[in-house]
């Protein structure tokens, strides 16, 4: 499911597989190493205040039992910027 994350133009999504529900995703511009690519605390409160809004929950960091991370290369003009 697709849901909007309060106050910002940015949607998250939730995908539920058997007893775990996956948030995601996040599009921030990483400047990082890409052999160390992780969720950053930024993100993780970002997807959670998402899914917290949409589901009437409360979830919390210590309710996240892992993440996945990646990054995905944009090909376009230099001067586009992804959508926030």
């Amino acid at each position: 499911m697709t849901i909007p994350v309060a106050g910002r133009s940015r949607r998250a999504t939730i995908t539920r597989w058997g007893n775990v529900s996956y948030l995601g995703t996040t599009d921030e511009d990483y400047q990082g190493d890409l052999n160390d690519v992780h969720c950053n605390r930024a993100e993780l409160d970002f997807l959670l205040e998402g899914a917290n809004s949409a589901l009437k929950t409360d979830l919390r960091p210590e309710d996240v039992v892992g993440s996945i991370a990646g990054c995905r290369p944009l090909v376009g003009r230099r001067e586009a910027r992804p959508l926030k």
